[in-house]
């Protein structure tokens, strides 16, 4: 009789054990069930919202004007001598120090697409080679990590399609603000190549509202372009 109870017992507690895991799958199985039904009904909701997004933005982009994200760098036109340098985009010379360690190309136009890959000339100022002050920047992070060593004494080189110069740096100031560079009274021969960057090097510089200012003087003996020059 004690047998056949122990038995009952056992019998009793292996199927409350398959009840309770039974229980737990139910669980499982149940949510992944409605997922499993929410995806499917989803899915061709989802692939017509990513064709509409993406006629809505091609429609957007034949009607807007073109972003700075648009631009396409030409970036050896200084090596072109046919090349008509001077639209937004186009990398018209390279400019070296030796003694800084800076190599870069010079791009028209002061924007995000250029200063990843050198140093930009603000279209507000003129291009290198004329008797009009130059604006070059470029960022502190790259291609300008080395302008804030610069000394009076050193000597810059520029190379264009059209000739090489070369600046020999006067002064050497910081300033609070970009728009405190008067590039005005820096206009006239020997023209004068004024660089500048960010006076930091961490990370998030581009956001430093103070500027290491570099102006340079062309020793070059003639100016050698002269011709007006396009703003594009």
């Amino acid at each position: 009789m004690n047998n056949k109870e122990t038995k009952k017992e056992k019998a009793s507690h292996i199927s409350s054990k398959n009840s309770s895991a039974n229980a737990v799958l139910r669980y499982l199985y149940i949510p992944l069930i409605f997922v499993l039904i929410a995806a499917i009904i989803s899915a061709p909701a989802v692939v017509y919202s990513y064709n509409f997004a993406k006629d809505t933005v091609h429609k957007a982009q034949s009607v807007l004007s073109p972003t700075e994200y648009d631009i396409e760098l030409n970036q050896s036109l200084y090596n072109d001598k046919d090349a008509s340098p001077f639209e937004t985009g186009n990398g018209y010379a390279s400019l070296s120090c030796e003694k800084l360690g800076i190599n870069s190309i010079v791009y028209r136009g002061t924007n995000r697409v250029a200063l990843r890959s050198g140093v930009a000339n603000s279209s507000k100022s003129s291009v290198i080679g004329t008797d009009k002050a130059v604006a070059v920047y470029g960022y502190s992070s790259s291609s300008f990590a080395n302008l804030m060593n610069a000394e009076k004494g050193n000597v810059f080189k520029a190379v264009t399609n059209y000739g090489e110069l070369n600046y020999k740096v006067t002064d050497v100031f910081t300033v609070n603000t970009e728009q405190s560079i008067n590039l005005e009274e820096y206009d006239g021969a020997p023209q004068k190549l004024i660089m500048y960057t960010n006076n930091s090097t961490d990370y998030f510089s581009i956001y430093n509202q103070e500027y290491i200012v570099v102006v340079a003087e062309c020793t070059t003996d003639d100016v050698l372009f002269s011709e007006e020059v396009s703003n594009g």
